[in-house]
């Protein structure tokens, strides 16, 4: 019979412990037993203490009394992945970090978001960003470049977002799945104006079959064959031309318009996350991450990106500096509306 955990010579010297905790997992063992079928130093004081406290990131431990005795309930799979990948990427750790301190904030709750308010919540951009995008930006002689940076700038980072939140949910640090958000338009009865409501729509409803059966048959009519479809390992989204893009914008509002009764306009795709259910994942992230310079150091390397790019070749150095000042430092020092007011 094939042994499970075997050990072998390529294992890291924590895969190597996991593999030995499975073997003696359900069996009370005495402090030195337990040491010895683990292949670690015996220990004493507070030395003892904390080599205890390093196994727990491992396993669940129990301590039985009179006689002490440890009991290995369960070995967490995916601890080495959590614990010890991160040491390979830096950036993977500031995304982890920055998203358990927001659940640290908000008692864990689930996260509704679109990338564009992914990239805000990461603090990859500013509130200045958003306007870049607005008519009045377009019309500005001095600040109209912004608007031919803007979706390089947006897809460059989404691009690199969505790779770590990926990567995140494939080492079960969160669970991340598909959702969507509806909007409607509401008339004031005060002032007359129109605004624009959201309806974040709970997995699993009846409108979120239906949201999904809108995006099915829009992809369906107006993209390429097998788009959204996962293809080695890789969500196949190949690049189409801005005419086939807003045409299946448009099919979105006519397909929403039509499935919810003119109630709503249109739906776009949102992320939702979730830590994970795990509670000793969510304990330890909460524990490692509280007080990570995160928020910072994912700034810096996105306004990095963007110095960096080839794919802004219109643009010289001096407009993307003042881009990322205005529209991506964490505080910046003036509100681009503003500026473009005076212009």
């Amino acid at each position: 019979m094939k042994e499970l955990w075997p050990i072998e010579a390529n294992m890291t010297e924590e895969q190597q412990l996991m593999a030995k905790m499975k073997k003696v997992e359900g069996q009370e063992l005495k402090y030195p037993a337990l040491c010895s079928a683990l292949g670690i130093t015996k220990k004493g004081g507070k030395s003892k203490i904390l080599q205890i406290e390093n196994l727990n990131q491992y396993c669940k431990l129990e301590v039985l009394q009179n006689p002490t005795r440890y009991v290995i309930l369960d070995v967490y799979e995916e601890a080495d992945a959590i614990i010890n990948e991160l040491k390979k990427d830096s950036y993977q750790a500031a995304f982890e970090a920055a998203l358990y301190q927001i659940f640290l904030k908000t008692n864990c709750e689930t996260i509704y978001a679109s990338t564009s308010n992914l990239l805000t919540l990461f603090k990859e951009v500013n509130h200045n960003f958003n306007y870049t995008y607005s008519q009045e930006l377009v019309m500005s002689d001095r600040y109209r470049y912004m608007s031919t940076m803007n979706d390089v700038v947006f897809e460059i980072l989404s691009q690199w977002t969505r790779r770590k939140l990926e990567r995140m949910h494939a080492r079960h640090v969160i669970l991340l799945s598909r959702g969507y958000r509806l909007y409607k338009k509401i008339k004031s009865s005060i002032n007359g104006k129109e605004y624009v409501s959201t309806y974040d729509v709970p997995i699993d409803s009846e409108d979120y079959k239906t949201c999904m059966t809108i995006y099915a048959d829009a992809i369906r009519n107006i993209l390429p064959n097998n788009w959204g479809e996962v293809v080695n390992d890789k969500i196949f989204r190949p690049y189409v031309q801005k005419e086939t893009w807003d045409a299946f914008q448009n099919e979105l509002e006519r397909l929403t318009l039509s499935e919810f009764n003119g109630e709503y306009f249109t739906v776009k795709e949102i992320y939702v996350i979730k830590p994970s259910q795990k509670d000793w994942v969510a304990k330890r992230l909460l524990e490692l991450y509280q007080d990570y310079p995160s928020f910072e150091k994912i700034n810096q390397e996105a306004c990095s990106k963007i110095i960096k790019t080839s794919q802004l070749p219109h643009v010289n150095g001096e407009q993307k500096r003042e881009f990322i000042s205005i529209n991506m430092l964490i505080n910046p020092s003036v509100s681009l509306k503003e500026l473009v007011e005076n212009d």
